[in-house]
């Protein structure tokens, strides 16, 4: 998809939610008997044209692997310093 492409989908995309959204509101309204309406261009601005990223994401491996190493040692010693807590206190009893 291209940022022309892109642009043209959100600004549709942001027209049907204004519709939508100001109508409900405005039904919400008259429900209360309040006579503020909100106009659909007023719901919503878009400030800046949507960028592509043409660059696949990837997960970052070596990251995952260090934080899946650290905290699987850091779990490691927190069920060996609980059982060892245990076995203490069943051999006091």
């Amino acid at each position: 998809m291209s940022a022309v492409e892109a642009k043209q989908y959100l600004d549709g995309l942001m027209a049907y939610v204004s519709r939508v959204s100001a109508a409900q509101l405005n039904d919400y309204f008259k429900a209360l008997n309040l006579s503020h309406t909100i106009q659909p261009s007023a719901l919503y601005r878009v400030e800046q044209t949507p960028v592509v990223n043409l660059d696949p994401i990837k997960p970052k491996k070596l990251l995952i692997m260090a934080l899946g190493v650290i905290l699987g040692g850091m779990l490691g010693v927190f069920i060996a310093l609980i059982r060892l807590m245990l076995r203490k206190r069943a051999a006091k009893i």
